[in-house]
């Protein structure tokens, strides 16, 4: 028959990737052969072609009168398929929903596929990058299946979503739910995304968890080195010292740590084993940082190793220290100026009070910041020196030596 040999040149046509050509064909037949066997099918093809076209209104147009005349047929089924999917493309799983409650003569949706359509319509989006729309279409899934079958995965790309868009309330909400399930594919980055958010906020104690459960569960190495660089932060900020100390340690020892990560371990532990009074251990580390006066940490190092120095009584080495950081031109002048008042101590100790009295003048000379308590403390000094210079000279230079 005519009409089966023009259905067997479409499907040619198809399996040449000539689109065009067997469209013409199974048209010809849909309107020659309107009674014939393969209209049906042609139906079928012509809207599978206005699918892949993109062509969704027609695709749908096309579906819909095959599932409605010619209803209980493999055609028919194969029509709902293509109904269904470009019902998920537009996601609109309601309406596909609607529609099939609407045939009567086909099975009801099940509460699983409902389940599941639901969840790839969100899906599709969130692949195709529109965040906006898919974790407005997460959430609905979410309130829709609380237990449903993709839950875990709802939660965090919707998580996601909103951390994207800077609704960190919400990713936060989405991302520890994804924590709290036994270990998933989402739990590495659940974390990650957790933790910054804490840290960002300053939620130190809630991102040291964080971060010490990513540093557990880590399979990127990127994400174990920011894991412990995080939980050395965190406990420094907690004034959790040796626990900062630990982290320290853990991030020296991970691999292909940056210069810069490592002159920060040095210094937070340097600064922690001060802070523990062990002056010995913390003046080790201060060394190793100030070799880079340039960095702020090395400023600040510089001038931890000299005040050090001085508490010991060793105040001839505290002196030399300031001296070699004069002549290295560092452009944080906080520190210079915090080394110049210990110069002036120093000067004091060594009852030298003109010298003391001229390096607080240069300060109060040329030091331009008002707001950060240098010259404040500039001036109390000098104050302090002449009062006591006055009026007992011999003894006046100790009581200077505020540590």
């Amino acid at each position: 028959d005519l009409d089966d040999a023009l259905f067997e040149l479409a499907n040619s046509y198809m399996k040449l990737n000539q689109p065009d050509k067997a469209m013409a064909d199974y048209q010809r037949i849909v309107k020659e052969y309107s009674s014939g066997a393969f209209v049906s099918r042609s139906l079928v093809q012509l809207g599978l072609i206005y699918y892949n076209q993109d062509k969704n209104q027609d695709a749908m147009a096309v579906y819909k009168k095959v599932v409605s005349d010619f209803p209980g047929t493999p055609e028919a089924q194969n029509a709902l398929a293509g109904v269904k999917n470009i019902y998920v493309d537009m996601n609109d799983v309601d309406g596909y929903f609607t529609y099939v409650k609407g045939l009567g003569n086909v099975p009801t949706v099940s509460a699983s596929e409902e389940d599941s359509l639901t969840y790839y319509a969100a899906e599709n989006l969130y692949l195709s990058g529109d965040c906006d729309r898919s974790k407005q279409a997460f959430a609905k899934y979410i309130e829709k299946f609380p237990n449903g079958n993709f839950i875990l995965n709802a939660q965090y790309y919707k998580g996601d979503c909103n951390y994207r868009s800077g609704e960190t309330d919400q990713a936060i909400t989405a991302f520890n739910y994804v924590i709290g399930m036994p270990r998933n594919i989402f739990t590495e980055p659940a974390l990650l995304g957790a933790a910054r958010i804490n840290m960002n906020a300053r939620n130190y104690a809630e991102a040291a968890q964080d971060y010490k459960e990513l540093e557990a569960v880590a399979q990127v190495r990127s994400n174990l080195m920011e894991a412990r660089i995080g939980m050395m932060r965190c406990y420094y900020n907690l004034q959790q010292y040796q626990p900062a100390i630990d982290a320290c340690d853990k991030v020296l020892v991970t691999e292909k740590v940056p210069d810069y990560i490592i002159s920060e371990a040095d210094f937070t532990a340097a600064r922690s084993q001060l802070a523990l009074n062990k002056t010995d251990a913390a003046l080790q580390l201060f060394r190793k940082v100030a070799v880079n006066v340039k960095t702020v940490e090395g400023a600040e190092s510089k001038y931890r190793v000299a005040e050090i120095l001085y508490n010991q009584g060793e105040i001839d080495k505290a002196q030399k220290e300031i001296f070699n950081f004069i002549d290295q031109n560092t452009p944080h002048q906080y520190w210079m100026a915090k080394s110049f008042i210990l110069l002036a101590d120093i000067y004091a100790k060594k009852k030298d009070t003109f010298q003391a009295l001229q390096t607080l003048k240069s300060i109060l000379d040329y030091y331009d910041k008002t707001d950060d308590g240098i010259l404040d403390t500039a001036r109390q000094k000098k104050a302090q020196l002449e009062s006591l210079n006055s009026s007992a000279p011999v003894n006046a230079t100790d009581s200077l030596n505020q540590k």
